[in-house]
């Protein structure tokens, strides 16, 4: 909403769904200020890892002022290792990548956007406009994998 001063007793106030309305001043008891989250809930196969390059895109915009809470549960499992299973911490038994564990659910924003860490949990806002896309990080190359992680997105 947007407000335009119109003379010392009354202003207008502009809402897109209701269009502009007029208001004194001593009609006002208070004013409460309601934030719209968007939620996305979606499962991430153990398809998307970054060894294939292959970023699942969440269609969640997001620029420089977005704040976004991203959560993850569930595990992946390598049936060419033994099934060996990993959920979005990552796992130690295949290594670091740039220091992060195999396994390990990444974020960036926009195809050419910094990798960024999400792991189980990741609160915060991020340079770039673009898209939301997560992966997992992988240095297993096109190695088949079964499972998934289950991810909830606010902003």
């Amino acid at each position: 909403w947007q407000h335009k001063y119109s003379d010392e007793d009354t202003f207008t106030v502009v809402v897109p769904e209701l269009g502009p309305l007029k208001i004194k001043r001593g009609d006002i008891l208070g004013i409460r200020v309601h934030r719209t989250t968007v939620e996305q809930e979606f499962d991430l196969p153990g398809q998307y890892a970054t060894g294939m390059n292959q970023w699942l895109d969440t269609k969640l915009e997001v620029d420089p002022d977005t704040v976004f809470h991203v959560t993850a549960s569930g595990t992946i499992q390598y049936p060419n290792y033994g099934n060996s299973s990993m959920g979005p911490e990552g796992s130690a038994r295949f290594g670091q990548i740039n220091g992060w564990l195999t396994g390990t659910l990444v974020g960036r924003v926009g195809s050419d956007g910094q990798i960024f860490r999400i792991g189980t949990s990741f609160t915060g806002g991020l340079s770039g406009k673009g898209t939301l896309q997560l992966a997992i990080l992988s240095n297993m190359g096109n190695q088949p994998s079964n499972g998934a992680y289950h991810i909830k997105v606010e902003r």
